[in-house]
């Protein structure tokens, strides 16, 4: 997996190497990590155990934040220092991308889009301030800001949904 990564990041985007890299990356390598899990017992639902599991959920999206900023910054200063203007930006990522750039595109924008349905099933308002924050800290920070805050909301609340 590492090493498509840094195909994909280091390759030019017309090579074949990136878009065999990007196609295993995005395919059947991403779909198959999961299935570590398929081995893994839940433990039973016990109001400890939903705090204690709320609780390493809501540690583990605050480390995740820094790590999702600094990438955006990243994306961001790459996308200033290599395209004068918004529409070459979306060129390059739609309108003349070849076909596995732009399935990521959609790939990406949809994957965003599901998360922010996730969160609105739980509380509609921290889905509107992820959507709002978005901007500002990026697709993969924002949102884990908001589920962070309500993993935080379980633990008060004693493993409840209850506000």
């Amino acid at each position: 997996g590492i090493i498509l990564t840094l195909f994909v990041f280091t390759a030019g985007t017309d090579s074949y190497l990136w878009t065999i890299s990007a196609g295993i990356l995005g395919g059947p390598l991403l779909v198959m990590s999961s299935a570590v899990f398929w081995k893994d017992v839940s433990p039973p639902s016990t109001k400890e155990n939903i705090v204690s599991g709320a609780a390493a959920i809501q540690k583990a999206c605050r480390l995740l934040i820094p790590v999702g900023v600094a990438i955006w910054a990243i994306v961001v200063v790459t996308a200033f220092q290599t395209y004068d203007s918004f529409p070459a930006l979306w060129a390059s990522i739609w309108t003349e991308a070849n076909a596995s750039v732009a399935f990521m595109t959609i790939d990406s924008g949809i994957l965003w889009v599901a998360i922010l349905i996730c969160i609105a099933f739980q509380d509609e308002s921290k889905a509107m301030k992820a959507l709002v924050l978005t901007p500002i800290m990026g697709p993969g920070a924002a949102p884990l800001l908001v589920l962070a805050e309500l993993e935080e909301m379980k633990v008060a609340n004693g493993g409840t949904k209850d506000d």
